[in-house]
């Protein structure tokens, strides 16, 4: 089973919702997991990490919400080895934003490759007009992955 950090970005509390419920059912299927809502780089550095989760929603014109942005400033500042990691992202936007519709995970997702992370399936872009209930669609795409990467 693999090591899993998940890293939460949040506004008003549903990105923490779906990485709690994350989490839960990945410790279930048997993987080691740990969640951080204030996450710093040692989320992606641990010794023995093999997948990153992070499960993002965007604020102002697509922005990081303001307690993973520290996370993302780490990336870019001290650009860690990551190309061992696997990793997917979550995104919960809202389509009537435009433009700037799950901006924030697309940013993460962009980053993360950029570094060398291994990108183990595009950003799962989730839209609050169509979904109530976001873990219900994160929950199974996130073991589906897992399963394939082994």
């Amino acid at each position: 089973m693999a090591q899993v950090s998940i890293v939460v970005g949040s506004v008003y509390g549903t990105a923490s919702f779906v990485g709690e419920e994350l989490q839960a059912a990945l410790e279930e299927a048997g993987h080691g997991v740990t969640r951080s809502e204030s996450a710093g780089i040692e989320a992606i550095t641990a010794e023995g990490l093999e997948v990153l989760i992070a499960v993002t929603s965007s604020t102002g014109a697509g922005d990081l919400p303001e307690n993973i942005a520290p996370f993302f400033a780490a990336l870019l500042n001290q650009w860690p080895r990551i190309d061992h990691l696997g990793f997917a992202v979550v995104g919960l936007g809202d389509t009537t934003f435009g433009d700037t519709f799950n901006g924030a995970a697309k940013t993460l997702d962009r980053q993360l490759a950029e570094m060398g992370a291994r990108r183990l399936a595009g950003p799962l872009l989730l839209d609050a007009c169509e979904t109530v209930n976001p873990e219900r669609d994160a929950l199974p795409w996130v073991l589906d992955l897992l399963n394939a990467a082994g």
